[in-house]
């Protein structure tokens, strides 16, 4: 949990004695933390309603180890859930939930060009 100096100045209008005291502050010792996160367009996938980052409904792996799945028209869903949905989406010849369109899923290099931009 981290406070940043900016906060706590605007919420508890601190005197300006108090900031300067702050500013004096030093780290003695700093623990790097690494964090990542898919790079796909919404934060949930659009079939559960559940973050990427969790944990997956379908296989109960961590969202590393359950990517989502990128279809061509720019939509991202949980790989286990595309598949479900497509397999019972025979009437809608495998359309996309979200525009309907054919789903079709992108390549992993138009995946890596989409993510280096």
């Amino acid at each position: 949990f981290t406070i940043s100096r900016s906060y706590i100045c605007k919420y508890y209008e601190l005197t300006p004695s108090i900031e300067t005291e702050m500013a004096r502050i030093k780290i003695n010792k700093l623990r790097m933390i690494g964090y990542w996160n898919w790079l796909c367009g919404d934060d949930l996938c659009s079939i559960c309603s559940e973050s990427f980052e969790l944990t997956c409904p379908q296989c109960f792996k961590p969202g590393d180890s359950c990517p989502p799945a990128f279809g061509e028209c720019g939509h991202s869903f949980h790989l286990h859930c595309i598949h479900e949905w497509l397999s019972r989406a025979r009437n809608d010849s495998g359309m996309c939930p979200m525009c309907r369109r054919e789903f079709k899923f992108q390549s992993n290099a138009n995946i890596l060009q989409s993510t280096n931009k």
